[in-house]
């Protein structure tokens, strides 16, 4: 689209409510949920929800917001205080700028395909037709910003939907984190296509849960400073947890954390893992 037709459409969207199909064809989206983590066909058909949503750009983001959240199953997880606590099966923030980021993001020139967030029980994928913009990739987007629809997202951000500077994919990296599930990956599968999974390994929160309530009733717990048990209660939660991010967590320094590292170490409650000390894919787990 030009320019120019971009604001027609945004100015359509927004003033009236309606989009001239001409200029959007592609403002729609497809939730599909799975029972089980694949698709099966046949006698083995598992497809339990199939919803299709076609709305200005607005009201297509607020109704898919409601209808993920009504699908979102809650889990136990152990807090830091060892009592257990029910939390979401992902942080609301990261599967919420998943769905804005499609709809903002989307390459509109494409016709014939759609949005699509598929959920199987272990994970959540968000399908959107074209390919990163411009400078963007799978492995700086992060830390790299640069806007498809810049009118589009601009408008989103007035409403409250899109977040500035990149801050938005990078929040869904910490949120992920902070739940103890595995980093957001962004891939570009055909080619043609940005496609974004957030995980939410079962097993492994359950393998979790159990080491982190041995650790708590572990004599040595009452030792431990507020600090220390933050630590240990991250990293018995989170798979190959690195000082990085256990400084990103607590908002702790990184001579702080290591410091605090090396005593839990002496302590043999947590192993380090690495090939040198300055060995840049160093993490720690609990000692078993």
């Amino acid at each position: 689209m030009s320019p120019s037709e971009i604001k027609i459409t945004v100015a359509a969207i927004f003033l009236f409510g309606k989009a001239p199909t001409q200029f959007l064809p592609g403002a729609r989206l497809r939730f599909l949920r799975y029972e089980g983590v694949t698709a099966e066909v046949g006698t083995r058909f598992n497809l339990v929800k199939d919803v299709t949503i076609e709305r200005p750009l607005h009201q297509l983001i607020t109704e898919g917001r409601n209808l993920l959240e009504s699908q979102m199953r809650e889990f136990q997880q152990l807090g830091r205080d060892g009592v257990f606590k029910r939390i979401p099966e992902y942080p609301a923030f990261a599967w919420l700028e998943g769905l804005v980021n499609a709809v903002a993001h989307r390459d509109y020139s494409l016709q014939g395909d759609y949005i699509r967030i598929t959920m199987y029980d272990d994970r959540i994928e968000f399908s959107s037709p074209g390919r990163l913009p411009s400078i963007v990739t799978v492995d700086n987007i992060q830390t790299t910003r640069f806007s498809r629809n810049p009118v589009i997202a601009r408008v989103l951000s007035d409403f409250g939907w899109v977040r500035e500077l990149n801050e938005g994919v990078k929040r869904i990296y910490t949120d992920m984190a902070s739940y103890f599930l595995d980093p957001p990956v962004f891939s570009e599968p055909n080619g043609n296509t940005v496609l974004l999974v957030l995980k939410n390994n079962i097993a492994a929160r359950s393998l979790r849960r159990m080491e982190s309530q041995r650790i708590v009733f572990d004599k040595r717990w009452e030792s431990l400073s507020a600090l220390d048990r933050d630590l240990v209660y991250y990293i018995a939660s989170i798979d190959k947890c690195t000082p990085r991010t256990l400084s990103d967590l607590t908002e702790k320094s990184r001579p702080t954390i290591t410091a605090h590292l090396k005593k839990l170490v002496e302590m043999d409650i947590i192993v380090e893992h690495s090939t040198s000390p300055r060995d840049p894919t160093k993490y720690y787990a609990i000692k078993q």
